[in-house]
């Protein structure tokens, strides 16, 4: 094989893999995460959020309870100056209920974009409710809130208490304001 055939060999597979589209992005533009987008988010920036969340509620069936440690995760920071998260952000809450990862809480937020959220205050959110075991990360249930048989769903709809915090991009985390990056 010549080196010049080679070498436009090897830039087209480079080219091929570097502008391959994301699998999680649909033609026009919305992110929809796949159980995939969820996995190692332990390795992700992580933000110690105390025993106080920013919700209004202290109902030990949802998610609020006090007094209970919670680690959020994100996958990527946003730009410097930015004013919302961008399309792609997933952030991930532990609530750690017990000592055991299998009596812990764990909810995630993705920017989907879109009409995702449309009209409830936080405009291209979806909220997801995770499993994480050996198995490895699972979606249990997503949209704007749990449903049916799930623990959490009498709290209502995530947009209830997150839309409080539309001034950081409905993300009530202090600790993650957009003003810090």
């Amino acid at each position: 094989m010549s080196r010049t055939f080679r070498f436009s060999f090897e830039l087209a597979l480079c080219g091929l893999a570097c502008c391959a589209p994301d699998n999680s992005t649909d033609d026009a533009g919305t992110f929809a995460p796949l159980p995939s987008d969820f996995a190692n988010y332990e390795g992700w920036t992580s933000y110690d959020l105390g025993g106080v969340d920013g919700g209004p509620t202290d109902d030990a069936g949802c998610a609020h309870v006090a007094n209970v440690p919670r680690i959020a995760y994100i996958n990527h920071v946003p730009p410097h100056g930015s004013t919302s998260f961008p399309v792609g952000t997933i952030i991930v809450k532990e609530i750690r209920l017990g000592s055991s990862p299998a009596d812990w809480a764990i909810f995630g937020m993705a920017k989907r974009g879109g009409d995702v959220g449309a009209g409830t205050g936080c405009e291209g959110w979806e909220w997801y409710g995770l499993a994480d075991d050996d198995a490895g990360t699972r979606i249990q249930w997503s949209g704007l809130g749990p449903s049916g048989n799930d623990p959490y769903a009498s709290c209502g709809q995530c947009t209830t208490c997150h839309s409080t915090a539309q001034a950081n991009d409905c993300v009530q985390a202090p600790a993650m304001s957009l003003s810090q990056w």
